[in-house]
């Protein structure tokens, strides 16, 4: 392909957020992402596998991240629970996560907590974990952030400002986001098969080589549109 010769792909990150296509055990029910039947007509995003999350994109990861690096990663409380978000941040080069960040969902006003699905209590909050790589405990910026913060949710998936924001506040650039759907910023990188202008973006490879659909949630590597 040519891409460590692309614009941006051959810089180092100090930062990497990412929302991967999850796949979760619940995939009947209209909550599901994948889910496509009668009590939705239609999927919000094509799912991939989490094996192939961890390690068809693990050695993508490990090759444009810096020696020192900030993991954010967007996960589900129950694959948070089952492990799946630490073996996924372990994969792609960093060492066990250590902390997370909660998203606590409200409504447009901020005065009370929008809820979800959920099979117990109604889920109305998001984490995010962090995992560290090298010595990156040595470039925090601010030690006075909470890891709470309070944002309305938006479309389905879609994560808030402030949560950019916060990463920006903690820990210096360069930032790329995989799974992107937008770029927040200037100060951001952002690779996803959601993002503007797809046609100036080709589909990653696999370790075979074969090319990856856009339609199959993999990450997409730019071809300059989002430096």
């Amino acid at each position: 392909m040519g891409a460590k010769k692309r614009r941006g792909y051959g810089r180092k990150f100090r930062v990497i957020c990412a929302d991967p296509a999850w796949h979760m055990r619940d995939q009947g029910t209209r909550l599901a992402p994948a889910y496509n039947g009668t009590q939705r007509s239609y999927a919000h995003y094509n799912i991939k596998s989490n094996d192939d999350i961890a390690d068809m994109d693990g050695p993508f990861v490990r090759e444009v991240v810096a020696d020192d690096a900030l993991l954010f990663l967007w996960c589900p409380h129950a694959l948070v629970l089952e492990g799946v978000a630490a073996r996924v941040a372990r994969a792609w080069g960093f060492k066990t996560p250590v902390q997370e960040a909660i998203w606590v969902k409200t409504t447009l006003d901020g005065r009370k907590p929008r809820f979800g699905g959920g099979h117990y209590f109604r889920v109305a909050t998001e984490p995010m974990i962090i995992a560290a790589r090298g010595r990156a405990a040595s470039l925090v910026k601010d030690r006075g952030i909470p890891n709470v913060f309070f944002a309305p949710r938006g479309k389905h998936s879609a994560k808030p400002d402030v949560s950019y924001r916060l990463i920006e506040k903690l820990f210096p650039g360069p930032y790329l986001e995989l799974y992107a759907r937008r770029r927040f910023s200037k100060k951001w990188t952002a690779w996803g098969n959601e993002c503007p202008d797809p046609e100036k973006m080709a589909p990653s490879r696999d370790q075979s080589g074969r090319r990856r659909s856009p339609t199959t949630g993999g990450i997409i590597i730019p071809q300059g549109c989002h430096p």
